[in-house]
């Protein structure tokens, strides 16, 4: 949604393309990461990896690079469900920060310095290295620097919640960069 308000439609491909990268890595060293210790997630599942997100995108891009024009009823039926992904993405972190004192989200001083690396160095440093880079177009540059400085994922919050990783503490990092980005992203 950020790509296309800030960059418009035509855009799109470029986050489609930065958020398979993105599944393909939280779907293997994420799973790694965010697994409870002992959690038998914690080897590569090749199986976790290629998954109906990564799926989707493929069929995104091939359906985008041969210039597929999707019937009208399909596009009824998909468009409304793909509008639900955030809102139902919104109310399960809403539901583990609920269970969550509210002290406790302002306790957990490991997500400040996160929040500034993710808010602000990540998409700092990815704009020193694509302004290096002059065979980036400027488009792609563009979209990859605002999509770095975007909230954490909601994601692992449900990939916490799923294979018993620390999901209050995923929970307040999506809490704050979501808060925050408000600020950084413009």
């Amino acid at each position: 949604p950020v790509t296309v308000a800030v960059f418009g439609q035509d855009k799109l491909i470029y986050a489609i393309i930065f958020n398979m990268m993105f599944n393909l890595l939280s779907n293997s060293l994420g799973l790694m990461w965010v697994s409870a210790s002992g959690n038998k997630s914690t080897t590569l599942n090749w199986r976790l990896v290629l998954n109906m997100p990564l799926v989707s995108i493929v069929i995104a891009m091939i359906l985008f690079f041969f210039h597929v024009v999707l019937p009208e009823t399909v596009l009824m039926i998909c468009e409304p469900m793909g509008n639900m992904t955030t809102p139902l993405a919104m109310i399960l972190i809403g539901a583990a920060i609920g269970q969550m004192p509210l002290k406790s989200l302002f306790k957990e001083v490991r997500v400040y310095p996160f929040t500034v690396m993710k808010l602000v160095v990540l998409p700092l440093f990815i704009w020193a290295v694509y302004r290096h880079l002059p065979f980036v177009p400027t488009d792609v540059a563009n979209v990859m620097i605002v999509l770095a400085g975007t909230p954490v994922a909601t994601n692992a919050t449900m990939l916490s919640i799923r294979y018993d990783g620390d999901k209050e503490l995923a929970a307040t990092g999506i809490f704050f960069t979501t808060l925050l980005c408000v600020i950084t992203i413009p």
